[in-house]
């Protein structure tokens, strides 16, 4: 989790030295990372599966991100051209689920709130890219570097506070 933190934090700053690169940069490798963290979130779901209480919100979540991810690898034109739709319908899928899994969360009050701020960033991002999405395609990178940059901020924060408790991080995915 500290290290996702780490890279989201890079992203976030080179979007914003370098935000045409960036931006080349991201279309070209989003598919491959949202595809294989879709991928490490269902090994990760299926093989613990009788100690998660939201299973189904992984499972779910790891699915979406495999299908985004697909959609991006095999049509790369496509994803370069639709790349703020695809990605603002992304975040307020995940954030919903994310906002329901904080629902769910019972055991833990810090938890379920910090679940519940990365949904409630990831929905509002995902809106504010969907609000138009023509003229996004200049302004994606700045929002996304922010989104990117406040994710990667909590996710090292998260790391950081609950190293200790394994239960609490397999939440927090």
């Amino acid at each position: 989790m500290l290290l996702a933190g780490l890279v989201l934090l890079l992203i976030g700053v080179f979007s914003f030295i370098y935000p045409w690169n960036t931006y080349i940069k991201i279309v070209t490798y989003s598919g491959f990372a949202m595809f294989f963290n879709g991928l490490f979130i269902l090994i990760h779901a299926l093989k613990d599966h009788h100690q998660l209480p939201e299973r189904v919100g992984l499972i779910v979540e790891g699915c979406l991100d495999m299908l985004v991810g697909g959609l991006l690898v095999l049509n790369p034109f496509l994803a370069a051209i639709a790349f703020p739709i695809i990605v603002g319908y992304w975040m307020i899928f995940r954030g919903f689920i994310k906002i329901c899994l904080a629902l769910y969360i019972r055991n833990a009050i810090a938890v379920r709130l910090l679940v519940g701020i990365i949904g409630l960033f990831s929905f509002s991002f995902g809106a504010v890219i969907l609000f138009d999405p023509l003229t996004m395609n200049q302004k994606a990178i700045s929002v996304i570097g922010i989104f990117s940059f406040l994710i990667g901020a909590l996710y090292c924060y998260d790391a950081l506070r609950f190293r200790k408790r394994p239960d609490i991080l397999n939440s927090m995915m």
